[in-house]
């Protein structure tokens, strides 16, 4: 008869510190073991490498609008406030002149 286990073998795995605090970070954040913690991330990263236009969508929508906020509006923005400046100046010198 074959033997089962009751939990499935474990092992160690070496990390960087940062990388071993981020896991003890979010496993105390989640309220879960160090071993929970790690198994959500790598099913979460599986997520992610097996449906990579399901994942992130937002972030790269928004990653986009401020790329062209910064490429477009920004200076759009600081065009007019400068043309606008540059009218008051005009409008008070022809007030001026009259």
């Amino acid at each position: 008869m074959e033997q089962t286990r009751e939990s499935p073998k474990t092992t160690t795995v070496c990390v960087d510190a940062g990388v071993r605090d981020f896991i003890a970070e979010e496993a105390e954040r989640q309220g879960l073991s160090q071993r929970q913690a790690t198994r959500h991330i790598v099913d979460a990263y599986k997520r992610l490498r097996d449906n990579p236009n399901e994942a992130g969508g937002d972030e790269r929508i928004t990653g986009f609008m401020r790329q062209q906020e910064k490429m477009f509006l920004s200076p759009i923005l600081k065009t007019t406030q400068d043309t606008d400046a540059k009218l008051k100046v005009l409008i008070d010198i022809l007030k001026d002149m009259e």
